[in-house]
């Protein structure tokens, strides 16, 4: 196919040709091939029309051979293409007298990239789009992107397939609706990164975020890297509640144990996880609403060492138009229970390892998800309202005393009601509170 005054030669091969020979790199670097390593075409200098149908001859029979060996069981070496098979040394030399250089052999093995972006979606079409580009216009290009289609009945589909038919660094992959979970699941056990991260599809990333994220891996080590959020609207942009002071100082190599601002820090997409340290520790999502509450802090706690950087890596949207997110749908009886799940969960988790950690942890919970569920309660049918009730006393009851001194005289007021049982002077002090401003 011809673009301008050049012919473009579209390679019947694999998508991955990263393994290919050093003097075609060489020569890609002179500027007579674009990019072969990174796209499934070269751009030569036109030779004519004898010398482009010779060429392209030669390199489509070469690949076909290729493929036919891959299919072969991977017994002896000696089963790769030759280079000097004759249909694979008949390209001519250009005018300057270079001949165009042949292709070696075909690997099985693929170059694997340095990041694996994963980026499960659902119904998600009025924002896809926005996400995807802030993913594309990354700084950080030697990455992966994963996405993984939960069963999305609007066009986001397409969009995710347009962008993976323009960009070899995106693929899809398809699976029933199972949830986010499942979803994070099914693009970590496919990630071939030596890096791994996790992006909301409605959500986007700042340009240099990978960059700084995987450069303080690379440099101190540790097993995680995180950053600050912002929150946004079509309108607006607001530093996140739930990260609040977190991200303040940067700090290399810390810990939980020491820096227990990081219980709050209890999402999974402003981070950078390397692989072996996610396979290591076996990490995975529950299958149930808020799933990633539970990996973030386990992660937290389960890593040798954790980077802090400050500033922001991560937009958070707030939704105000179209479907509501997840974490918006506060009074939807399934994410209710999930936010009770992840409660729960995560204060055994940390009851099993580090007392400390689980008052602190249960301090955090109380002056935020269970105060969130408990800002629900006016909201509900009289037959919803008991369950949110007792799992609030019934957790604030497991408290120990020194968290409930911790506690200020506002949070305080409310859950002595809740102990008092004074549901009536409860729900109206609760209803005059909005659980959206406290996400």
């Amino acid at each position: 196919m011809r673009e301008g005054g050049q012919v473009i030669v579209h390679i019947s091969a694999p998508a991955t040709i990263q393994k290919i020979d050093p003097d075609i790199r060489r020569t890609a670097r002179q500027g007579a091939i674009e990019k072969p390593y990174r796209n499934t075409r070269a751009t030569i200098p036109t030779w004519g029309t004898e010398n482009f149908e010779r060429l392209s001859s030669g390199l489509n029979q070469h690949v076909g051979r290729c493929a036919e060996a891959r299919k072969a069981p991977l017994t002896e070496p000696q089963r790769s293409c030759q280079p000097d098979q004759p249909e694979c040394l008949s390209a001519p030399p250009c005018p300057g007298g270079q001949r165009f250089p042949p292709f070696q052999r075909w690997s099985d093995e693929r170059v694997d990239p340095k990041l694996s972006l994963i980026i499960p979606f659902h119904d998600v079409e009025l924002f896809l789009a926005d996400c995807l580009n802030s993913v594309a216009s990354q700084e950080f290009e030697d990455c992966e992107v994963l996405l993984i289609d939960d069963g999305s009945t609007d066009g986001s589909r397409e969009i995710a397939e347009d962008y993976a038919g323009k960009d070899a660094r995106f693929q899809l992959v398809r699976q029933d609706n199972r949830g986010p979970g499942a979803a994070r699941n099914r693009g970590a056990e496919q990630a071939r990164g030596q890096y791994i991260a996790f992006v909301d599809a409605d959500d986007m990333v700042t340009a240099d975020a990978y960059v700084r994220l995987v450069g303080a891996l690379e440099e101190s080590g540790s097993d995680i890297a995180c950053g600050g959020v912002q929150r946004f609207d079509s309108v607006r942009r607001w530093p996140s509640p739930l990260h609040e002071g977190v991200f303040d100082e940067p700090l290399r190599g810390t810990h939980i144990t020491r820096r227990t601002a990081l219980l709050k820090d209890r999402t999974v997409w402003n981070k950078v996880y390397r692989h072996s340290f996610w396979r290591r520790r076996g990490l995975a999502y529950p299958e149930h609403p808020y799933e990633d509450g539970l990996v973030a802090v386990s992660s937290h706690v389960l890593a040798d060492a954790v980077d802090l950087l400050s500033g922001t890596v991560y937009f958070w949207r707030q939704r105000d138009k179209g479907p509501l997110s997840i974490t918006q749908r506060t009074l939807d009886l399934g994410n209710l229970d999930g936010r009770m799940k992840q409660v729960r969960t995560v204060s055994a988790f940390l009851r099993d390892r580090d007392t400390n950690l689980k008052d602190a942890y249960d301090l955090a919970a109380l002056q935020h998800d269970v105060l969130i569920l408990l800002m629900t309660v006016p909201h509900l049918a009289p037959v919803h309202r008991g369950r949110i009730l007792s799992f609030a006393q019934e957790f604030s009851a497991r408290a120990s005393g020194d968290v409930l001194r911790e506690l200020d005289q506002d949070h305080r007021e409310i859950y002595s009601l809740l102990w008092n049982r004074q549901t009536k002077d409860l729900l109206h002090l609760l209803e005059r509170r909005r659980p959206e401003a406290m996400l």
